[in-house]
Order: structure tokens, then sequence, then C-alpha cells
């Protein structure tokens, strides 16, 4: 009898390389989908295909909860931060540098500049933080029946 794919870790990456997979991995895959890893990234970080790092999200639930762990940080922490910090507006240093006579880079001006908050990013949020009170859209329960004729529209436009 054949051993199942769960009871024989070695895999071939394209050029035939036998990989093993190592329970290492599950740290390392955390700590890079924590800095933005995608699973291509991840696939190029163990020098293998991406197919790879799906059959061991497959084979190995702590692999696939690390990276799924790793990412959800990553999210909180840089995007849902950043999509905040655009609806609500923020501030900012601009800096302008020309050549000096010497030909160094000096600084001759700086400007503090304001962004308004974005309302579609404001939308986004609140509709994503609370639907009951920000819905998408109204639904409207009831029936609408119109009789309006042709000649009702027409003595309505004269």
């Amino acid at each position: 009898m054949g051993k199942s794919k769960k009871q024989n870790p070695v895999r071939l990456t394209k050029t035939g390389t036998k990989v093993i997979y190592d329970p290492e991995f599950v740290s390392m895959a955390q700590v890079a989908c924590e800095n933005g890893f995608t699973d291509l990234k991840l696939a190029k970080l163990f020098r293998v295909s991406k197919s790879l790092i799906n059959n061991w999200k497959k084979d190995h639930p702590e692999f696939l909860n690390a990276i799924k762990t790793g990412k959800d940080k990553y999210d909180t922490e840089n995007v849902e931060t950043a999509l905040l910090k655009r609806a609500l507006g923020y501030s900012y240093e601009e800096t302008t540098k020309e050549l000096d006579e010497d030909g160094d880079m000096e600084v001759t001006k700086r400007v503090r500049k304001q962004v308004a908050g974005d309302v579609k990013a404001q939308t986004f949020w609140l509709r994503n933080r609370n639907r009951e009170r920000w819905p998408d859209m109204k639904n409207l329960d009831g029936d609408l029946k119109l009789n309006v004729t042709h000649e009702d529209t027409l003595d309505y436009l004269e």
C-alpha cells in the first residue's frame, strides 16, 4: 500500500528538488504574513510553487492557521488603520528641496497640509462596522400598485 499525502511530507518542486515540510515553517509563515506576504511571496520565501503552499495548507492545519492569523494581523494593523485614517482625514508635512550653491540638496520650504476625510471611506467603514444602522440600501416592505393611464398622464402634463 502507498502512503497518503499526509504521511509523506516530501514534495517535489518544478525543478525536481525535494522539499520537505518542516514544522518551523508555521512560525516563519505567520511572521511573513504579519509583514504583508501573499501566498505567492510565501512560495518564493520557501522556494516552492504556490500550489505546494496550497497543499501544505490542506495537509497541515497549523500552517493554514498561521497564515490566516498573520494575514489578519497585517490587515488589522495596516489596512484598517489606513482606511480609518483616510475616512477621518489627516495632516502631513510636505518638504521642498532644491540644490544649493554647492550642488547639495537643501530644504527650502516646509508646509503642513491637511487632507479632508473621504466620504466613500467613511461610508465603507460605517457600513461594514454596523450594517444594521448603516445599511447599503433601505428595504421597503409593501406593495405599490399604480393605476395610471396614458390619458391621466397627458391630463397631468397639461
